[in-house]
């Protein structure tokens, strides 16, 4: 029998290693497409965090102080005092920011002294508070910038981006520089073809209220670091613009209240599988993020850019399709300029919404109950849009009253949906007597479905821009599904159906709504008051419930809450910052009542809460419980008075709420018009009784020490963002130096 060989032969050895040899280049190409796929959805990631983290910043309006030295530099001879001002101060004059925000001893917080707006021609005394806030939002907004860029790099931590300038840039010196030149300049902004490059864009929808110019993102004309290199090429880029439409400067902007904020963040991702990198070495990612920075509203911040259901950022249309090329010079393509300017309609953020709980067949079932009708409602709200939500209730009845302000002069058409029936009406003049019905449904229709019923849609309807107009809708609601919205098209809204944001809003007051004769007899007409708040200062700590010491080491942040409607329940009120459990939040500021006459404050808690009211404790609950408490019925004038509200949550869920109500409406939390908000704290601080001083101007929470003799007050002006207060007569100690508006964290809890 033959012996069978069972060694390997040379032949077959070699055979295995050339097998072997073909697939290991596909294995190591599988094994580095494994890890250059995750290297890019970390990257992707990471930057989809740092445009979160940038947009929920840039919605605040905070800033980091550090760069209010920088911000004065380069704004310093750059504006004129009527430029930011307004026509009563010089066209000539430059302001000197360096001079302005100097306290003498070489400090900067982004602060205008009293000093220096004393001395600008055309300066008047009661306007000195507006003047040093207006000046102060100039250096305050340059600095959030660069503060919302540090925040987007936070947020992208793990991000292998270089910081050095060839490749990234230097982004204050951009700023600086974007001052000093009107035409696009590459300088400190990186090289985008550069693989590590990091750059950032923000741009706003706001106009400026005293020139005209507006800011915009030019998505057609593009700009290259190399004009032979097409990776080169910088991403959208944001541009102030003259009233007339030509361009003033290329520069970022963060925008104010109310205003549309876009934050777009770009990333060089290098890649390292062999081969590919040979010819496709880095891959370009982009994250962006739309908002609205704060106001009367919660700021919203959506995942794509256009999602947000108001108006778009002012945006270039060409006149003709532009395809970049490649060329030593590339030339840049001719844009249509905006029809018209488009104006700040500076409402209240807000519309009064009116509930009746009441059973009905038709709308005529509440305009004929005139024991309820228009005078009583069982609730008045002030929702920040045009709209109800689904889903409130069954067997009610609501009436929307206020004025609508069109951005831009031209043809707007409103639409309204709802279930059940309801009525549109819009008034020829900011006059209630001009308005007739322009829209209604006789049924339900679905939610915010425009195009149900034919006579959803209203006629055209010629508008001025920045005019306020008469706006009002009746609703009824029986059972099943319910819901009431307004939306509208035209000029700068676009021809997307949008329900009305509350920036284009102002509320009437429950006695607006009544009709001129609403009885034949003669009734007693309330004195009304003038107020024009924004909301309380809210400084927010983390300390035991059994402590009012509102100690330094235990604070952790201030913001301006435009009302006290809080329902958190588990979650933190400040997240980030604040703990869930275990907290206090101290709100300050004033009140001024809607009219003179009787009125009953509410607290709805969990847990304990004091509401001291012109320096007297109305409200003293300071213990566990998810209840309610109400006050003295208590006579005020028209006048302004300090308000405190002091919280504190133990465990569990949590919830503030302060409403009131009076001979003239029902309960209702406070509108925000009706606050005004005191200083923000900057730690270290010393505050625990709160006075206003005896000056025209309101001020912050002030300790009062205890003298025995009465002392002189110190008159030094302290900058707020408020309405000026009556005089107080009686003399209270207050300390010389001003609090500095800055809305800082300096900490985690």
């Amino acid at each position: 029998m033959k012996k069978i060989n069972m060694k390997s032969t040379p032949k077959k050895r070699g055979q295995s290693m050339v097998e072997f040899a073909l697939a290991l280049p596909i294995l190591l190409l599988l094994i580095f497409g494994i890890i250059e796929f995750g290297r890019l959805m970390q990257a992707w990631l990471a930057l989809e965090n740092g445009a979160r983290f940038a947009m929920r910043y840039a919605v605040t309006g905070n800033y980091d102080p550090q760069y209010c030295q920088e911000a004065a530099t380069a704004l310093s001879g750059v504006m004129t005092a009527k430029s930011i001002l307004g026509d009563d101060y010089s066209a000539t004059e430059m302001i000197n920011f360096m001079t302005a925000d100097d306290d003498g001893a070489g400090n900067y917080d982004c602060r205008v002294s009293a000093d220096y707006v004393r001395n600008l021609t055309g300066h008047t005394g009661p306007k000195e508070q507006e003047e040093i806030e207006l000046l102060s939002n100039v250096l305050i907004d340059w600095a959030r910038l660069p503060s919302i860029r540090d925040v987007a790099l936070q947020g992208a931590m793990g991000l292998a981006y270089d910081p050095n300038e060839p490749v990234t840039g230097d982004y204050p010196a951009y700023l600086d520089n974007s001052y000093a030149v009107n035409v696009f300049d590459p300088a400190h902004r990186g090289n985008p073809g550069q693989p590590g490059y990091f750059g950032i864009t923000t741009c706003s929808s706001r106009t400026l209220p005293y020139n005209g110019g507006y800011f915009a993102i030019d998505s057609i004309n593009k700009e290259y670091f190399d004009n032979t290199e097409p990776d080169t090429e910088y991403p959208d880029y944001c541009l102030q613009y003259n009233p007339d439409g030509t361009k003033k400067r290329f520069v970022d902007d963060a925008g104010g209240p109310g205003d549309r904020v876009r934050v777009a963040l770009t990333y060089r991702h290098p890649l390292i599988t062999p081969l590919l990198d040979t010819w496709w070495p880095t891959l370009s990612l982009t994250s962006q993020r739309e908002g609205i920075v704060e106001k009367f509203r919660t700021s919203r911040v959506t995942g794509l850019v256009g999602a947000i259901n108001q108006a778009a950022l002012n945006t270039l249309t060409p006149s003709k399709t532009h395809t970049p090329s490649i060329t030593p010079t590339p030339t840049s393509t001719e844009t249509a300029l905006p029809t018209s300017t488009a104006y700040p309609c500076l409402g209240g953020g807000t519309i009064l919404m009116q509930k009746w709980n009441i059973v009905t067949s038709n709308l005529n079932d509440l305009r004929n109950n005139a024991a309820i009708y228009p005078t009583n409602p069982d609730e008045n709200k002030y929702p920040e849009s045009f709209n109800t939500g689904q889903n409130i209730g069954n067997n009610y009845a609501t009436r929307f009253t206020g004025w609508v302000c069109p951005p831009q002069d031209g043809s707007y058409t409103f639409y309204v949906a709802s279930d059940d029936h309801s009525e549109l009406y819009l008034g020829t003049t900011d006059e209630m007597s001009s308005r007739s019905k322009i829209a209604n449904v006789n049924g339900w229709t679905n939610y915010q479905a425009w195009g149900e019923k034919d006579t959803q849609k209203s006629s055209p309807r010629t508008l001025q821009g920045g005019e306020w107009y008469w706006i009002e809708t009746l609703h009824r609601e029986g059972t099943g599904g319910d819901h009431l919205s307004v939306g509208w098209t035209g000029p700068f809204i676009g021809e997307t159906i949008t329900v009305i944001e509350g920036q284009y809003l102002k509320a009437a007051t429950p006695m607006d709504t009544l009709a001129p004769t609403l009885t034949p007899t003669k009734t007693l007409v309330p004195e009304k008051c003038d107020f024009n708040g924004s909301g309380l200062m809210g400084d927010y700590f983390i300390q035991d419930r059994n402590l009012l010491s509102w100690d330094v080491k235990d604070y952790r942040a201030s913001r301006l809450d435009p009302t006290i409607d809080f329902d958190w329940k588990a979650g933190s009120p400040f997240p980030g910052i604040v703990r869930n459990e275990n907290f206090q939040v101290r709100w300050r500021g004033w009140l001024t009542p809607r009219y003179a006459g009787t009125y009953i404050f509410r607290m709805e808690v969990d847990d304990g809460v004091i509401l001291t009211l012109n320096g007297n404790k109305i409200i003293d609950k300071w213990k566990d419980g998810n209840t309610s408490y109400e006050s003295a019925a208590i006579e005020l004038t028209c006048d302004t008075i300090p308000i405190k509200i002091e919280y504190y949550e133990n465990i569990g869920n949590a919830k503030a709420r302060l409403l009131w109500r009076s001979q003239y409406f029902g309960n209702e939390i406070i509108p925000s018009i009706h606050l005004e908000p005191a200083e923000a704290l900057t730690a270290p601080f010393a505050t625990n009784t709160f006075t206003p001083t005896a000056s025209n101007t309101p001020t912050p929470v002030t300790p009062e020490p205890t003298v025995t003799t009465p002392v002189p007050v110190v008159t030094t002006p302290v900058p707020v963002v408020t309405t000026p207060v009556p005089v107080v007569t009686t003399p209270v100690p207050v300390p010389t130096t001003a609090v500095p508006t800055i809305v800082r964290t300096i900490g985690g809890g």
